[in-house]
């Protein structure tokens, strides 16, 4: 599993250096997302969740969003393990969001070892302590991140190394 997951994560640094042209904004059911900062995928689940996993060329991160989620507190700090395919858990610190009528989470992730993760995995489930957050799918994951790489290493070819000059 591990070479494996080292395979994957290969291919989606090397994605990054052969950008190609944008493709549809949805990739197998996912829609993928561009901001200034980075590049993402956004899927909808039937319990209301929207799990986001975006990528900036050097940190990669998760959020989830879900308007049944009031008792979020804006910037308090929660406890969230991450398993795939019902695998070992990884604990991870997240952070409260609020917007409107939202809530969700922030999950801050190091590089891109649970983006590569994803790509080859059936499920992800996610909790709080002892408390099942969600169980979501992953289908068509594979093909979405590796736009995500491609998203990222445009953006990469398009910076300049000094922006004032002509």
């Amino acid at each position: 599993m591990r070479a494996e997951l080292y395979t994957i994560a290969l291919t989606f640094i090397l994605t990054l250096s052969n950008p190609v042209a944008a493709a549809d904004k949805t990739v197998r059911g996912w829609s993928i997302a561009e901001s200034e900062n980075d590049c993402g995928i956004e899927g909808s689940f039937e319990d209301g969740t929207v799990l986001s996993l975006s990528y900036d060329g050097q940190s990669s991160a998760m959020t989830l969003w879900n308007d049944k989620w009031s008792s979020i507190k804006d910037d308090e700090r929660y406890n969230i393990f991450v398993s795939f395919d019902g695998g070992e858990p990884t604990r991870f610190s997240a952070s409260g969001m609020k917007t409107g009528s939202s809530s969700g989470i922030y999950v801050p992730l190091e590089g891109t070892d649970l983006l590569a993760t994803a790509m080859i995995s059936k499920d992800i489930e996610i909790r709080r302590d002892d408390q099942l957050i969600g169980r979501y799918n992953l289908a068509g994951s594979y093909k979405a991140l590796l736009e995500v790489g491609r998203c990222v290493g445009r953006r990469r070819s398009a910076m300049k190394d000094d922006p004032f000059a002509k």
